[in-house]
């Protein structure tokens, strides 16, 4: 099982690499890397700070639209090409036809946040201070891990949508998971207690982006405990988790003719 989901998942790699979206991202990330060097040098202060901040801005910004606009087609390509009849005519199921699919792309991403690490990395040890890229690089693995929930939602859409309703799907859900912490604010005194009943268990149904966000504490040195370093690694996998469920039985009951 785990060998088949393996070479679905080098196959899926080896496409999104020469996806022309993937490059054109990554020119764009590096570019604006680029132009954050620029930009600190006209700040007063601690403009190595400016560098990562936004660096981890843009990396994250990447990284989602890669994973939108290259996962949205992973399984929709497969059947209007006619391809995943072939593939499934051999010994393989259709969950492990969604995995390979969900881990080639997140192996994409993770080449594509890899290269723009280092591209920063390198910004921030020239033109900054080194002693800041350890802090950096507590914030890209939290980054990665929201980027593994945006992934799971795009290949979710993607087995049972079209490539653009797939793409309305997951850009509707990043921005629902970047608003959903404002959510309490909108219960007051004045709130009916079923209407705050409601806003509080949608709360707890939709995802929150905000507990993945990590830039803040970078950036300020704020202490980050292990505790809740590993709730939020908890809830982003376990998100994902249950995510690809849901892909996995969309796509199973899915006509493919």
């Amino acid at each position: 099982m785990f060998r088949r989901i393996l070479l679905l998942a080098g196959n899926t790699f080896r496409e999104a690499v020469r996806n022309k979206i993937f490059y054109t991202l990554l020119f764009f990330a590096i570019l604006l890397a680029g132009f954050s060097v620029s930009l600190s040098t006209m700040i007063i202060g601690s403009y190595t700070r400016v560098i990562i901040d936004m660096g981890l801005a843009i990396i994250e910004i990447f990284g989602t639209l890669i994973a939108i606009f290259v996962g949205i087609t992973l399984v929709h390509k497969e059947i209007d090409k006619r391809t995943v009849h072939a593939i499934l005519a051999r010994p393989i199921h259709r969950y492990e036809f969604v995995f390979g699919k969900f881990i080639g792309l997140w192996l994409t991403l993770f080449v594509e946040v890899f290269l723009m690490t280092l591209v920063l990395g390198g910004i921030v040890a020239i033109f900054g201070e080194a002693a800041e890229i350890p802090w950096m690089l507590k914030g890209i693995c939290m980054i990665l891990v929201q980027l593994s929930l945006i992934t799971s939602v795009a290949v979710l859409f993607s087995s049972v949508s079209t490539p653009i309703l797939s793409g309305m799907f997951t850009i509707g859900f990043y921005l629902i998971g970047a608003i959903s912490s404002y959510l309490p604010y909108l219960v007051d005194k004045d709130t009916p207690p079923w209407l705050a009943d409601f806003i509080t268990y949608i709360g707890y149904i939709l995802p929150n982006f905000d507990i993945l966000n990590y830039k803040g504490a970078v950036i300020h040195h704020a202490e980050m405990g292990f505790t809740s370093y590993f709730y939020s690694t908890v809830y982003g996998l376990s998100y994902t988790l249950i995510i690809l469920t849901f892909a996995v039985a969309g796509f199973k009951y899915r006509d493919l003719k």
